[in-house]
């Protein structure tokens, strides 16, 4: 018999980390679930990890590819996954023991669910809470929400929701594994358009989300990542997908808003690190003009010049 849940986890270079991670999965209250733990090529003592795991607990099924990024680990999961309900935990967070249990409540009639989490920067050690308030009760609402500014971060995020796995198989949604970074986002994005927009919430943490310094988003700010301009092609997936749902001009304005921020911040990265570089800026200009127009990508780039030259 098939369990009722699966719970994906990308692993790359984890041993660190992982044990405590996994823990947490097993200490669920629901016990019935599988674990699909993907290996990524890791080259540290991940794969003991994983095999001590197994061999304790048959629940948990190890799956091997080469290093390719965790958008193509998360692929084999889902080729892999047997349960009705779908989560994605990565491989150096934890869980609350009532993870499944509450998203599974909170379900409903809607297609998905979603927690609290609560952020942990391994660095500076602050921590940041951010719980969801409300019921999201339609399509529109749900993409207006993702993305609005402030306390509605919690949208933003795979690991924090529960999917039906019908949804994911009937729509043939995917990770794009040529997009490094916002790909998750991408994901939401696509699933919400391809459910029927509601969305259940449980107000309490049962996420916890650890910020470290060897993680990807932390190395991007030593060394500039050419796969960091990759977020920007996300940006440009998830209009397209809002486009063909015809959504309200009020949440694509409010996407491209944050394409926008996506190519100030990429920017600010390459300012920072010394790597701005003419074909480099050319790359970005010819995606932005994709998503804005060229008429409205060249009056907002110029207005962002004045600013910064006053």
């Amino acid at each position: 018999m098939s369990p009722r849940f699966s719970i994906i986890v990308p692993v790359y270079n984890a041993e660190r980390y992982l044990s405590e991670c996994l823990r947490t999965i097993q200490a669920q209250t629901c016990q019935d679930f599988e674990v699909i733990l993907v290996d990524d090529g890791s080259t540290d003592g991940t794969l003991r990890v994983l095999n001590i795991f197994r061999e304790e607990d048959n629940r948990f099924q190890i799956f091997h590819q080469e290093h390719r990024g965790v958008s193509a680990a998360r692929n084999v999961g889902l080729k892999h996954v047997n349960g009705e309900f779908v989560c994605f935990v990565d491989a150096d967070d934890k869980i609350a023991s009532t993870y499944i249990a509450d998203l599974s409540q909170a379900i409903g009639v809607a297609d998905s669910s979603m927690c609290g989490f609560k952020k942990i920067d391994s660095l500076s050690h602050e921590d940041c809470v951010i719980v969801p308030q409300n019921k999201i009760e339609s399509l529109e609402e749900n993409l207006s929400e993702f993305y609005a500014a402030g306390p509605t971060d919690w949208q933003r995020y795979l690991w924090n929701r529960m999917f039906r796995r019908s949804i994911i198989q009937e729509n043939n949604l995917r990770f794009q594994e040529d997009i490094f970074y916002k790909e998750d986002g991408l994901f939401v994005v696509q699933y919400l358009c391809a459910s029927n927009g509601l969305v259940g919430c449980v107000e309490k943490v049962l996420y916890y989300y650890y910020r470290n310094t060897t993680g990807a988003m932390s190395k991007t700010w030593l060394t500039f990542d050419e796969k960091i301009i990759t977020n920007l092609f996300a940006h440009r997936l998830i209009i397209e997908e809002l486009k063909c749902s015809h959504v309200s001009e009020l949440v694509l304005t409010k996407a491209k808003g944050q394409a926008k921020a996506a190519c100030n911040w990429i920017f600010q990265m390459m300012w920072q690190t010394k790597s701005f570089s003419l074909n480099r800026v050319k790359r970005i200009d010819g995606i932005m003009i994709s998503i804005l127009g060229i008429i409205d990508y060249l009056s907002w780039r110029s207005g962002q010049l004045l600013r910064l030259f006053r």
